[in-house]
């Protein structure tokens, strides 16, 4: 058993490093594509709007998914809780984190200087990082970190493939293009996640008695 557990160990330690490997490399093409393409000033359009949703991802996530892999691994609750909890956590937030983002781009005169739509559409990826990276708690607790590291390169080459969205638009609103991809090819790694996670309970949106959603 020992042997056949270290085997498993070792081998999801290489699928997750192999996968940051290449998440950098196709990260790095990314960047002088649309470095390339865009130009410095949209560039930099792009790095100000997308600083938004960056800046508040942490607050969606509030520590689900480490929360989540911990209930599961230990069976602290059964499965379909802590998924039905997963659900009504992000539609909680969800709507906050989006609310929140659009006042801070006006505070900050983000809305003023590129409009509210380019911000809307960056503050669209936060609903699926949110699942993706809450729901991975559950795969997580069941050991299955090949999934997970699938699930990112599926993002990273997603995002990629997507940059030809860019050149559906003028050439002054390919910024658009740019952040529309990744909102997209996050909704492809949210989907993929989802889909594994099914295998342990039915999604949905339901607040569990005993279990806040504060803790899952």
């Amino acid at each position: 058993m020992i042997p056949t557990q270290r085997g498993s160990f070792i081998s999801d330690l290489g699928a997750l490093l192999g996968s940051r490997f290449v998440i950098i490399g196709i990260g790095f093409a990314i960047s002088i594509i649309t470095a390339r393409v865009l130009g410095p000033e949209n560039r930099g359009i792009v790095s100000a709007t997308m600083a938004i949703p960056l800046l508040l991802a942490p607050l969606g996530e509030l520590g689900v998914r480490q929360t989540a892999q911990y209930y599961i691994a230990k069976q602290l609750r059964d499965d379909q809780s802590i998924i039905s909890t997963i659900g009504f956590f992000n539609a909680l937030v969800t709507g906050f984190v989006i609310l929140a983002g659009l006042i801070i781009g006006f505070v900050t005169g983000n809305i003023e200087r590129y409009g509210w739509l380019l911000l809307f559409v960056a503050l669209l990826s936060t609903p699926p990082s949110f699942i993706a990276s809450c729901y991975s708690g559950v795969l997580m607790g069941k050991g299955r970190l090949k999934l997970i590291a699938r699930g990112e390169i599926i993002h990273a080459a997603s995002n990629f493939l997507l940059l030809g969205l860019m050149f559906i638009f003028p050439e002054d609103m390919r910024k658009f293009g740019v952040i529309l991809a990744g909102v997209i090819a996050l909704t492809i790694k949210a989907a993929f996640v989802l889909y594994y996670v099914r295998q342990y309970g039915t999604l949905g949106i339901r607040y569990i008695p005993g279990l806040p959603p504060a803790h899952v």
